[in-house]
């Protein structure tokens, strides 16, 4: 009898640490089910003093989120706009690091709509042949837009509109942009 207690306490033991072994690699999954990278076609209409000297401009953008929750994520980016100069003579780029967050709503089944703060850190450099102004300035920008998730759990595809302004405190034009994308992201 007391052989057969022994043998049930240990069969229990190891059947409690299997368990726990198991619940310790789920939790390591989710934690790696975390990470998002994200992609984003872009174009930008440039605003403000940048937009006098700019046309119509694509961009790209990539970032790294660390999901909080399902609805919560922090994570760090970075933009480029490949400036295109409205007047002859000029050459001009733009390119930004942000870091922010985001919050979706789930509207549909599949479909979420997200909102996003960021806080810019940003170049803008204009030649004119003459003269070359590079400034790196602060800036803070906003996006939001409508996702769809293509793979349950673990690729989004979106459609997005944000606003940026990089505040100047030289003679480096302000950045103001509006753009429009579509952007991509799968789960790490």
């Amino acid at each position: 009898m007391v052989k057969a207690a022994v043998t049930a306490a240990i069969a229990a033991s190891a059947l409690a640490l299997s368990m726990n072994a198991r619940a310790d690699t789920a939790d390591a999954d989710r934690r790696a089910d975390r990470l998002r990278a994200e992609v984003d076609a872009l174009v930008g209409i440039a605003f403000d003093e940048l937009g006098e000297l700019t046309s119509t401009s694509p961009g790209l953008r990539g970032a790294l989120n660390y999901q909080l929750d399902d609805r919560i994520s922090l994570g760090l980016a970075l933009r480029w706009f490949g400036v295109s100069a409205a007047a002859e003579g000029f050459d001009i780029g733009y390119w930004d690091l942000a870091a922010g967050g985001r919050y979706l709503q789930p509207v549909h089944g599949a479909l979420g709509a997200f909102f996003e703060f960021e806080l810019l850190y940003g170049t803008v450099d204009v030649d004119s042949g003459l003269n070359q102004v590079s400034e790196s300035d602060p800036g803070v920008g906003v996006r939001g837009g409508l996702q769809y998730w293509v793979w349950p759990d673990r690729g989004q595809v979106w459609v997005q509109t944000g606003f940026s302004r990089l505040f100047s405190d030289s003679s480096a034009p302000d950045a103001e942009w509006l753009e429009v994308g579509v952007g991509f992201s799968l789960l790490l």
